[in-house]
């Protein structure tokens, strides 16, 4: 829960900074944060 949670705040925090919504800055999470 913890970890979803800061996930979802990184989240907000990458679409803010690029200017996009949450789903494109999810995508780009996702491209970075894979292994």
């Amino acid at each position: 829960r913890t970890l979803a949670k800061a996930r979802q705040v990184l989240v907000s925090e990458v679409a803010l900074a690029e200017k996009s919504d949450e789903e494109a800055a999810e995508k780009r999470l996702d491209g970075v944060l894979s292994p």
